[in-house]
């Protein structure tokens, strides 16, 4: 079996991308951060049912504000772009927590944590010849899920970082991939390549019990849990395009929130869970939307002759960051929602993607990858967006820059 390739958007074991209704889900609360969900080591598959999944406190989300951007100020905006402060005009500040990610700097492709505040080096968390991929924080932080290709296939599986201990969660003669946390800590949703398609998969980390989310008539891959866990956004493959659908797990209704012209990619949950934003492929160029679960209004966010990708909501849900190649190489942008400013975050010569904000909103990380006839290197960045001072953290040519993830 071929080794999983990391070009643009995603993995999805092999699969490369670049790249409306009117109910909304139960209002959303914070998800909790205590890391409570105990690794069971059986991995059994139980009854397709849907309840059972512990929720956070339903409150009513603070919507976005009304006056957030049609596409004309959007489109405005991104042609005057502003730069970002330059270093010398504010105090740096220097970014908290630990950051996630994989690299192939080795040889084989590993998980590995940097220490931002002690500024300790790079812990390697695996040590695997061939490829481990897309660290995924815990909510309460102490443990990270990642798949990994050993024996044959992909499987899903959990490092905890007090003990060292590994755990494989599934076990299966099939790829399983992308596994991403619920808010309680208690399962992990993930997509498995069985019976010939992808399907979304939940694993209960207390019983170790399994169930398809997706049935017997539907694909779907890459899953997103809403912020009170009580929904799944994923991407199905059609012929040409991809959209995305929201999942009920009570109810096991399915919400199509993309359709042609507006196939999407990359569906990204706003902190409050009241709108989803992606990218998707209209004209022959990639753009930023964003859909609002309680009205089924899809608005587009950015309208350039070029790509944007790889949406990425603030904290406080009132930006997006996203990569655009508007000027010939990828680089980080950020839109205010509320009055459609648009500011240029990098400005250099390598190609930058995946842009993701630290918990406490002043700083993005992104990979950033060069590649001419001497050089090919991932490496990760950070960028303070108070001062506009931009550093590497990583400096192993070759490898680093996939799946970055901050800790909670």
């Amino acid at each position: 079996m071929a080794a999983t390739t990391r070009v643009g958007s995603v993995i999805v074991m092999g699969v490369i991308t670049l790249n409306a209704c009117t109910s909304g889900p139960t209002a959303i609360s914070e998800p909790p951060t205590t890391d409570t969900g105990p690794t069971s080591a059986a991995t059994t598959t139980a009854a397709a049912t849907t309840s059972g999944i512990e929720r956070s406190s339903n409150t009513e989300p603070a919507a976005i504000s009304s006056t957030m951007p049609p596409s004309a100020t959007a489109a405005e905006s991104s042609t005057t772009a502003t730069k970002a402060t330059p270093a010398t005009a504010r105090a740096v500040r220097s970014p908290r927590g630990r950051i996630a990610y994989h690299s192939s700097g080795d040889g084989g492709t590993d998980i590995y944590i940097r220490d931002l505040e002690t500024g300790i080096n790079e812990e390697r968390i695996t040590d695997n010849n061939d490829y481990d991929g897309h660290p995924a924080w815990s909510p309460g932080g102490g443990r990270i899920a990642y798949f990994a290709y050993r024996d044959g296939d992909y499987e899903i599986y959990i490092h905890d970082l007090n003990t060292g201990i590994e755990h494989q969660v599934t076990d299966n003669a099939s790829d399983e991939g992308w596994p991403e946390w619920s808010p309680d800590g208690n399962h992990i949703a993930y997509h498995s390549h069985r019976d010939g398609d992808y399907g979304i998969y939940i694993h209960d980390l207390n019983t170790g019990s399994e169930h398809e989310v997706t049935g017997d008539t539907d694909s779907g891959f890459l899953p997103r849990w809403s912020p009170d866990g009580s929904h799944i956004a994923y991407e199905v493959q059609q012929i040409g395009y991809r959209d995305i659908y929201v999942h009920n797990l009570d109810t096991g209704d399915r919400r199509l929130i993309t359709d042609e012209p507006r196939s999407g990619s990359d569906p990204v949950w706003s902190p409050d869970g009241s709108h989803i934003a992606f990218e998707a492929r209209r004209f022959g160029d990639s753009e930023i939307y964003i859909y609002d679960l309680h009205t089924g209004i899809t608005r587009q966010i950015t309208d350039n002759s070029t790509d944007e990708a790889w949406p990425d909501w603030s904290p406080d849900g009132g930006r997006l960051a996203y990569s655009s190649n508007r000027h010939g190489t990828w680089e980080i942008y950020v839109i205010d929602l509320e009055t459609g400013a648009e500011q240029r975050i990098t400005d250099n010569d390598r190609s930058d993607f995946e842009p993701a904000w630290s918990p406490d909103g002043h700083h993005i990380a992104y990979s950033s990858y060069e590649d001419n006839e001497e050089l090919y290197d991932w490496e990760i960045h950070i960028i303070d967006l108070d001062s506009g001072a931009e550093f590497p953290i990583t400096d192993n040519i070759g490898g680093d820059g996939g799946g970055l993830a901050w800790s909670p």
